[in-house]
């Protein structure tokens, strides 16, 4: 085939292909070289009789036409009963997870007051722990500085026993020296 006749062929985008010659087949190499199809169009219903004229459009039985309208129907009342059951069924997942979607949302807030609670308790605990330590480290300082005052109390007596001992003796050692004093004068005036 030339390529102007292959150009020929192409109709609207669409390739056909050229018929073959025919061939002249004896009567049986066609039954085993080929199989032959009936060609049936759609919606005809026809007696075998070789008769274009008996053979019928479906149509136009009134009562073939009347079973499909009501197969037709059937099957439209089944396919609303269908839609309806997937109605339901999605109004019912619906409900199902804006439930669960709620659910989930009061655990989080749940789960988050629990850790708020949580750390609230735990920085009571720090701050009371703060407290004591505070309260410890303030009452050793007092009792340091009670124990420092007492020292310096005694430490002061002491001193002032020594003051007074030192004052007792210094007078004490005053008298012996003026009376020595007066023994020495009282031994050059008598010779």
């Amino acid at each position: 085939m030339t390529h102007m006749k292959s150009q020929a062929l192409k109709v609207r985008g669409r390739a056909f292909k050229e018929h073959e010659p025919f061939r002249h087949y004896s009567p049986g190499s066609l039954l085993t070289d080929r199989t032959i199809k009936p060609r049936v169009t759609p919606g005809t219903v026809g007696v075998a009789t070789g008769n274009q004229e008996t053979s019928r459009k479906v149509g136009s039985d009134p009562m073939a036409s009347l079973g499909e309208e009501n197969n037709s129907l059937e099957k439209f009342k089944a396919l609303q009963k269908k839609h309806l059951q997937l109605k339901g069924i999605l109004k019912e997942k619906e409900s199902s997870i804006s439930r669960l979607t709620k659910l989930i949302k009061d655990q989080h807030a749940e789960l988050v007051h629990e850790m708020k609670k949580q750390s609230e308790a735990d920085i009571r605990r720090r701050e009371e722990n703060i407290l004591k330590i505070k309260q410890y480290i303030s009452g050793t300082f007092q009792e340091k500085s009670r124990e420092h005052q007492q020292q310096t109390h005694e430490l002061r007596r002491e001193i002032n026993k020594f003051m007074e001992k030192s004052h007792i003796l210094k007078t004490k050692l005053e008298k012996e020296l003026n009376a020595k004093k007066r023994d020495c004068k009282s031994k050059e005036i008598s010779p």
